[in-house]
């Protein structure tokens, strides 16, 4: 193995030899470059390179490229940068984001509506339920002194709970009295604030 003059362009000063079955080529400056059979060209050797070994007496020149110093070693990859939370939630045209509004129009149409609807009246039945408590007792249920509530189902009027005595069922537009005895209590035991809803008198019983 001995140096010979380039060819095919080779500058004439230019050293190419074969070692194991590689070919390399020196520049005059030293610089060093071996052919790689696999990606067909010329690969420039440099310190600590993954390449084939040198030729016996091939150093290192003045123009051999140099290692990379501590200041240029291989950073690692920069981390993932955090993901803007804006970014991934769902547009404004998502069906997911029109859920809510969705539901908030719902519930504003169902207030007007309750708001705007014409109030509850009594039916045929709520009057005869009504009229059918005349003569029974109640037991009361709570409120207060002023507005007391009671039961809507008749117990025994010697039953301890008893409370009142219903002695008139007003029914207004049915062209019967539509004032209670005197002495007695105005209540709504059925269906309070119902349009038409009877009103019953009550008198509190004596124990």
């Amino acid at each position: 193995m001995s140096p010979r003059p380039g060819a095919g362009g080779v500058d004439s000063a230019t050293s190419e030899v074969v070692h194991r079955g590689v070919r390399w080529k020196r520049s005059p400056d030293g610089a060093m470059s071996w052919f790689n059979d696999g990606l067909r060209r010329w690969v420039v050797w440099a310190p600590g390179s993954d390449a084939p070994p040198l030729p016996p007496g091939w150093v290192a020149g003045p123009g051999t490229p140099r290692p990379p110093g501590p200041d240029a070693r291989p950073q690692p990859a920069p981390a993932t940068p955090p993901v803007d939370a804006m970014s991934r939630r769902p547009s404004m045209r998502s069906p997911y984001r029109l859920v809510p509004l969705l539901i908030t129009v719902f519930i504003i149409a169902i207030a007007v509506w309750q708001a705007t609807r014409p109030p509850a009246r009594a039916t045929n039945g709520d009057i005869a339920a009504a009229e059918a408590l005349k003569g029974e007792c109640l037991a009361r249920t709570g409120g207060t002194t002023a507005a007391p509530d009671y039961s809507p189902v008749p117990v025994s009027c010697a039953a301890g709970n008893a409370s009142v005595k219903v002695v008139a069922v007003v029914v207004l537009g049915s062209g019967r009295p539509v004032s209670c005895p005197q002495g007695s209590i105005v209540v709504q035991v059925l269906e309070p604030n119902v349009k038409g809803e009877p009103s019953e008198c009550v008198l509190p019983l004596r124990k």
